[in-house]
């Protein structure tokens, strides 16, 4: 692969760079592994869902005409992806490190639970529109104990069946343990 001299002076730094996306345009045009690639783009997706995550958590506050039950659950849903994001922003290096089972962890709690608060969205919305439903508001303590609870019950089985460890860049339930994938989502 023949490198244009800024691509080859690039290409061969010891530093990784400040700037996620940065990170991945260096990846993209530099001969790296498949595994460093698609880590790159895992931090760039991650950085650009955790800025967007944050700025509908900051209109929430920031417009009180805002807070009503649906921007309510909408901002539940971005404290789920930004703290998602977060998980995606570790760097374990192997299964014994902390940083391994913390990644794991926000991996499984975090990205099903962003799942789970938009299926919450799409059900009060189904109450309000479908049955006329005016009272959604009733259903609040329920949506908390399916999105945040089932989550962190779901992520303890690994644990305890010591199934969380590093494979192919990251953290989260190994490959020999297919079952609790599917658990998982």
């Amino acid at each position: 692969m023949e490198f244009t001299p800024l691509a080859a002076f690039l290409c061969h730094q010891p530093h990784t760079p400040s700037c996620p996306l940065v990170g991945v345009i260096l990846m993209l045009a530099c001969p790296y592994s498949e595994i460093a690639r698609i880590d790159a783009v895992d931090k760039a997706v991650g950085a650009l869902s955790f800025i967007g995550s944050l700025s509908i958590i900051a209109c929430y506050f920031a417009f009180p005409s805002l807070q009503k039950l649906a921007f309510t659950l909408v901002l539940f849903l971005s404290i789920a992806d930004v703290l998602a994001a977060i998980g995606d922003f570790i760097a374990p290096n192997d299964s014994a490190c902390a940083p391994c089972l913390v990644q794991a962890y926000f991996r499984s709690v975090f990205d099903l639970a962003s799942v789970l608060w938009t299926a919450c969205i799409t059900h009060c919305l189904f109450r309000a529109i479908r049955h006329r439903d005016t009272n959604v508001e009733r259903f609040q303590l329920r949506y908390h104990a399916f999105s945040w609870g089932l989550p962190v019950v779901l992520a303890l089985v690994p644990q305890c069946a010591n199934a969380y460890g590093y494979e192919n860049g990251g953290c989260w339930i190994m490959s020999t343990h297919p079952s609790l994938r599917f658990l998982q989502f």
